[in-house]
């Protein structure tokens, strides 16, 4: 099986997380971080068709804790964190689109950061706008992916 990770560190640029938007979004020399990889591990985006500015983790996420449906994400180069509470319900949804439960919250953390939030925690439960906000930047991603290919995911 071939492997398709939809992270913006390994396949290029991130599409916009704003619900009326999802555009590709370009690289954006940043005034909060410089634009300076080095020192904070991320790199920032603009979108060129709405104006939102959003963040990627240079080097991706790893996981480095998991509790039932609480993740604890990490990225270089201080290991800056971000729990992601998934729900049952995403899970599901995951799973429907052959993504793990990881992948899941890696997909959740890159989100976050895209949305501006560089630490903190997420949950993403039914009852919250993040959680739509989430599962259409999630169908933005993965759904033309799978109409391209017939490959299955992982992450």
């Amino acid at each position: 099986m071939e492997e398709v990770l939809y992270t913006a560190a390994v396949t290029g640029f991130p599409i916009c997380p704003l619900g009326s938007c999802h555009r590709e979004m370009q690289p954006e020399t940043c005034r909060y971080h410089a634009g300076d990889i080095s020192t904070t591990g991320l790199r920032c985006f603009r979108c060129p068709t709405c104006g939102h500015i959003g963040m990627v983790a240079a080097s991706g996420f790893q996981l480095v804790f998991r509790l039932a449906q609480r993740y604890v994400l990490t990225y270089d180069p201080y290991r800056s964190a971000i729990t992601v509470v998934l729900s049952a319900r995403l899970i599901v949804m995951g799973q429907t689109y052959g993504l793990t439960d990881e992948a899941m919250a890696k997909h959740a953390a890159e989100w976050t950061l895209l949305s501006g939030n560089s630490s903190d925690t997420l949950t993403l439960v039914p009852q919250r706008q993040e959680f739509l906000d989430f599962t259409g930047y999630l169908n933005s991603i993965v759904l033309p992916k799978l109409s391209d290919s017939p490959r299955t995911l992982h992450g």
